[in-house]
């Protein structure tokens, strides 16, 4: 009869090899850590990384209240400098010109830098793992496996 302390000499054990703990040899999961075994098992088993939506770094409100006291600031606010500078320049050109081209032009400005989301530049079409954190250039995480959204 075999029992935990007695167990049958057919079955053979092996060592997890991520606790080193003994286990049965046809485990597909460590009784101890509860580490999978199978690499197809533990893959089938990894949750489904979620979906996150880009988070919006910049209040539209304090874009346009920059913008109202300074042309231009709230685009630089946004993290678009240039575009900051030519909409500052723009207002002060049609200030200096007459009064009604700048103040339609410093409403325009502001309005643009309430309204319209900064773009993305760079490395955009860089990816990051949720799981392991390693920086990928393709759909799929190459340390990990995982299909990146």
């Amino acid at each position: 009869m075999a029992t935990p302390s007695n167990p049958t000499t057919t079955e053979a054990y092996v060592k997890c090899p991520y606790c080193a703990e003994v286990i049965a040899g046809a485990a597909k999961k460590c009784k101890h850590c509860g580490e999978f075994l199978d690499d197809t098992l533990r893959q089938s088993r990894m949750p489904a990384p979620a979906v996150q939506q880009p988070q919006q770094t910049w209040n539209p409100g304090t874009a346009a209240v920059l913008s109202f006291v300074i042309p231009g600031a709230g685009q630089m606010y946004k993290g678009q400098i240039g575009s900051g500078i030519l909409w500052l320049i723009g207002t002060v050109a049609g200030y200096c010109a007459f009064i009604v081209p700048g103040l339609i032009v410093h409403i325009a400005c502001i309005y643009r830098a309430y309204s319209q989301a900064p773009r993305t530049v760079g490395l955009s079409w860089i990816s990051i793992c949720p799981i392991c954190g390693k920086y990928n250039t393709g759909s799929t995480c190459k340390r990990c496996g995982i299909r990146l959204a």
